[in-house]
């Protein structure tokens, strides 16, 4: 008998893990096994102690006789555990949804015992309860994934709906709070259970509205996002405008004083004044290069700006900067998305450049030929990088750290491809794709 329950306790553990990586698979990203082993270790533990006692006691889930309020808080603990040990992304939802998992997996047990015991079921074993509450999961499971595939809600980011998890919380704890009044009021009567079986449908209902209202808070964050990109892009184009401007007015003055300059550097070489010749040419090159980052590099309104935002910021913190630009034909790429594509690349270079206190430069490489864009950003960086899972932190306020993240969805919006790497105190960011 306890070779066969520890085989059952072996064969339903491994399938809980299978079904709760394949939800949480849908909205965190699961770090490599090794790394993860401490999360899924204690789950794994865990689970099937609870699965052997409940075998023993013979009463499923949260409905046991041994502490069903304990067992529900350890449930909440462990499965916080493998979302904070085994996964990566934002805290938020590490800790949201192997909560809301706990909460479905209650109201599915809840939902299945009593509906058992409403149709005259109740004699039955707790292999079938369990049976039928894991085909129940899995179907939910199933459905929840193509209602995220088809929202789009696996590609979300950026997420500040913590206030979900009192959310659901509270349908925890008023359900469990509803169980054990009715539960020690004779949960035998027939009522009893009929409305026990409403409850927890009513709670497995309400706890799926937690996905379209995730949905609905990422919207507000990226029409957010999206509201400061484009206030970003209209600044770079109002910046780029007046930076022609001020070229064209700089142009017309430079040919206009070049004459009575040219006359003064023949008379300074006949009288062989070569000191003086020279810091005459230093002074009119100096002109150049101070006016040079108003140029269009490219012939794209939105690069150029971009490319002299960059020109202006690496000159004002005495960073080097290489530029190769080599733009060939109209670039299919919406205006916006090359703002942030590019924009985001080239803050988080100049920000990391700024922190070390000498040999500061960037490299850039934008190429768009024939449909095949190759972008690449090299810069020195001070050896230290902060990261929260897949997302590099930075020191900035507001949205900043997630730039990379946003950078990546736009590539693989072009089924295109990025490339990080680090390496000897240079970090580099190449993208390549076809758009």
């Amino acid at each position: 008998m306890k070779i066969r329950a520890m085989l059952h306790a072996v064969i339903l553990t491994l399938y809980n893990v299978v079904l709760i990586k394949l939800y949480l698979d849908a909205f965190l990203e699961c770090k490599k096994w090794k790394q993860s082993i401490i999360g899924w270790g204690l789950f794994i533990v865990w689970e099937m102690g609870r699965i052997i006692q409940v075998l023993h006691v013979g009463s499923p889930g949260i409905l046991t006789h041994q502490s069903p309020g304990w067992n529900l808080l350890t449930h909440i603990i462990v499965m916080g555990a493998v979302g904070l040990f085994s996964y990566t992304g934002e805290l938020g939802k590490r800790i949201l949804f192997p909560v809301v998992y706990v909460a479905l997996l209650t109201g599915v047990e809840a939902f299945v015992v009593f509906g058992m015991r409403c149709v005259g079921a109740e004699g039955a074993s707790v292999i079938v309860y369990f049976l039928f509450s894991n085909m129940v999961m899995l179907m939910l499971i199933l459905g929840i994934k193509y209602f995220v595939k088809k929202k789009s809600l696996d590609s979300i980011e950026l997420f500040e709906g913590r206030i979900l998890l009192l959310f659901v919380f509270g349908g925890i704890v008023l359900y469990y709070s509803f169980y054990r009044l009715a539960y020690d009021g004779r949960s035998d009567r027939v009522e009893n259970v009929l409305w026990l079986s409403v409850s927890a449908l009513v709670l497995l209902i309400l706890e799926l509205c937690i996905y379209p209202i995730y949905g609905k808070f990422a919207e507000i964050v990226w029409t957010k996002k999206s509201i400061r990109d484009y206030r970003k892009q209209m600044e770079l184009y109002k910046c780029q405008r007046e930076l022609e401007r001020t070229a064209r007015e700089e142009a017309a003055r430079i040919r206009h004083d070049l004459k009575q300059e040219l006359v003064y550097l023949s008379h300074l070489l006949q009288c062989h004044e070569y000191e003086k010749m020279k810091e005459v040419l230093d002074s009119l090159y100096g002109e150049l290069q101070e006016n040079c980052c108003a140029e269009g590099r490219s012939g794209n309104l939105a690069l150029d700006a971009l490319l002299n935002h960059l020109t202006q910021e690496t000159m004002k913190y005495k960073i080097e900067l290489d530029l190769n630009i080599d733009v060939n034909g109209e670039m299919n790429l919406d205006d916006t998305e090359l703002c942030v594509l590019v924009g985001n690349v080239f803050d988080n270079a100049v920000e990391a450049s700024k922190k070390i206190a000498e040999n500061r430069k960037i490299w850039v490489y934008f190429s768009y030929k024939k449909g095949y864009l190759c972008f690449l950003v090299k810069n020195r960086y001070n050896g230290r990088i902060q990261r929260d899972g897949k997302i590099i932190k930075s020191t900035k306020e507001g949205m900043h750290g997630f730039g990379l993240l946003s950078v990546k969805r736009i590539v693989n919006n072009y089924h295109g491809n990025m490339e990080i790497s680090e390496k000897d105190k240079l970090f580099s960011v190449k993208i390549t794709a076809f758009c």
